[in-house]
């Protein structure tokens, strides 16, 4: 935390103190903190940010007033400094809708001091702005992601704060939020769901894609709807009225309707002033539906928009005539589940996904004829052992090669395979692996605001970094373990000239599925390495098997805190719940 934002912090502490207000919600922001204050009658929210500036939103009100006179005085205090150690990189990001891409460059065209140069990478468009020897760069994904990047500046936070205000807020609506969906968060319910019979349902019935696709209310939606089910098969509770279990996840295909029609740019000016009708979602429908699916998709289709109907009549809900039975709701449940999925893949998934065979790069989709990277990583869901990150640069010339040694997507491997497959790749391609042993991840996750996404994508950016330098090649491809944006903004800080690619199950790809043997020989070595270190206590796999808890507990019954440290990735709720009351430290 910088010396600035302390000395606000303090600031605020002290007018708190004096006046009587109360903080509502304090969480982190890009390189500052937000701090909504309430007097009672009105909430204030309060962005202070380490280059010492601060933002005071919300509507106009007397609070309001009290804080913006509070801001500027506190900014006055550094005003005319610009101590050199405050003067570093800052990234930050934003989620734009396809529609509009072209009026986010017009807003850019038309800010004092800005010009386009040549995009870098996979970049659509890129504009420098300079104003008063101050220097941002702003470039804008195929994924929607706009990166703002500069040194910490009142200018950048100008930049950022504008296309918020005018790309952001137009998007937010109860169903469609316009914020970037919060990957920690997610990846923590999606981690806890390997225990969950729920969340395993719910991947098995709707393409796990779906899950990092939606926005975030849809998301806990659909988790939450499926949480519902599997509860009630646990109690085997009788149900006169099942509809209970259909409505959340009807609701969650409007909202999931609603978000495909802003992504295909079918919402006029990109923006919600209302929630829409059911004739509006019915036109959405009729498009999406349009593709001529096979007759069970058809009869799926029918089914589903029959619930979501009935969750926008709440008169249906309150006197459901007749009463819908259970097997009839795990019907509905299934084909709303279906038609999220056929949806995703007929009008999402193959803009994000090359046409990639499994026996040869996709050169169309990701433009490297002659040579690529391409990197995966192991152990990010296991309790136990390194988290691993591998890279692997392949040519046209060692692709043949690669492909008689039946290089393949490591999960279809076995142990034995897996090993011996490692060996050739180190000895016939350029490779990088980073480990992070336990003691290391438990230092570094902290460090990247204790999200595993924000780590990943380090590490990916780490490897395809020194990869690129050692062979001079500036392609490279990554499965998508998040929202784009986390690894693109990684790897255009270190290497903007790297042309990034990311799709899910890029692992078809060579040079990925060998990146994903490294990974995974180099996670296997390290789990035997621990189970020689830590002898007597059987080292499992993965995070749910109850096996898991009574090791996490007979390594620290014998040898503490420290050796927990070097065994296990501290933060998995599975170590606190096999913990129980002791302190953990890590």
């Amino acid at each position: 935390m910088s010396e600035r934002l302390n000395v606000h912090l303090s600031a605020l502490e002290e007018l708190l103190r004096e006046s009587g207000l109360q903080i509502v919600e304090r969480k982190a922001i890009p390189f500052g903190v937000q701090i909504v204050l309430t007097d009672g009658l009105s909430k204030v929210p309060l962005n202070i940010f380490t280059s010492g500036r601060i933002s005071v939103q919300g509507k106009p009100s007397d609070l309001q007033a009290k804080l913006d006179a509070w801001a500027k005085q506190q900014e006055a205090t550094f005003r005319g400094q610009a101590p050199e150690e405050e003067r570093r990189s800052q990234v930050n990001i934003l989620v734009v809708a396809p529609s509009r891409f072209y009026q986010v460059r017009n807003l850019l065209a038309a800010l004092p001091g800005a010009r386009f140069v040549p995009p870098r990478g996979s970049a659509l468009f890129r504009a420098e702005i300079e104003r008063e020897h101050q220097d941002v760069a702003v470039m804008l994904y195929p994924s929607g992601s706009l990166v703002i990047q500069g040194l910490a500046s009142r200018l950048l936070d100008e930049i950022t704060q504008t296309l918020s205000a005018y790309v952001v807020k137009p998007l937010d609506w109860a169903l469609v939020e316009g914020a970037p969906p919060a990957e920690d968060e997610r990846y923590a319910v999606l981690e806890d769901g390997e225990a969950s019979p729920a969340l395993a349902w719910l991947q098995m019935h709707c393409d796990p894609q779906v899950l990092w696709f939606a926005r975030p209310s849809l998301f806990y939606t659909l988790v939450a709807a499926a949480q519902l089910r599997e509860a009630w098969l646990r109690e085997n509770f009788h149900l006169a009225e099942a509809r209970v279990l259909v409505l959340p996840f009807a609701r969650a295909l409007g909202g999931f309707v609603t978000q495909l029609a802003l992504h295909l740019g079918w919402v006029e000016g990109g923006a919600f002033t209302a929630s829409p009708t059911l004739d509006v979602l019915r036109g959405w429908w009729e498009r999406l539906a349009s593709a001529a699916p096979d007759p069970p998709v058809q009869d799926a289709l029918a089914v589903a928009w029959e619930a979501l109907c009935d969750a926008l009549r709440p008169e249906v809900v309150l006197q459901p005539t007749p009463p819908l039975r259970p097997e009839d709701a795990e019907a509905q449940i299934s084909a709303v589940l279906k038609t999220i999925t056929h949806f995703y893949r007929t009008w999402v998934a193959p803009q994000n996904t090359p046409a990639a065979s499994s026996s040869a790069p996709a050169e169309d989709a990701n433009d490297h004829a002659e040579a690529w990277i391409g990197t995966d990583e192991a152990g990010k869901g296991d309790v136990f052992g390194p988290l691993v990150v591998a890279g692997v640069a392949v040519t046209t010339e060692t692709l043949p090669q690669l492909q008689a040694l039946g290089v393949r997507d490591s999960k279809t491997l076995d142990d034995a395979s897996i090993l011996r497959l490692a060996e050739a790749i180190r000895t016939l391609c350029p490779h990088e692996v980073l480990v992070l042993e336990p003691q290391t991840y438990n230092a570094l996750y902290p460090q990247h605001g204790s999200n595993l996404n924000r780590l990943l994508a380090w590490a990916h950016a780490q490897v395809i970094v020194r990869l690129a330098r050692q062979t001079g090649i500036n392609h490279a491809l990554s499965d998508q373990f998040s929202a784009a944006h986390e690894l693109e903004a990684a790897v255009a800080q270190e290497a903007p000239a790297v042309h990034l690619q990311q799709y899910p199950q890029a692992e078809r790809d060579p040079a990925v599925a060998a990146a994903s043997i490294l990974a995974r020989a180099a996670f296997l070595e390290g789990l035997h390495a621990l189970q020689q270190r830590f002898e007597g206590v059987s080292i499992p796999l993965g995070a749910t098997d109850p096996r898991v808890r009574q090791a996490v507990r007979n390594i620290y019954e014998r040898w503490g805190m420290d050796g927990l440290r070097a065994a296990v990735k501290c933060h998995f709720r599975t170590v606190t719940e096999a913990l129980g009351d002791a302190p953990l430290h890590c």
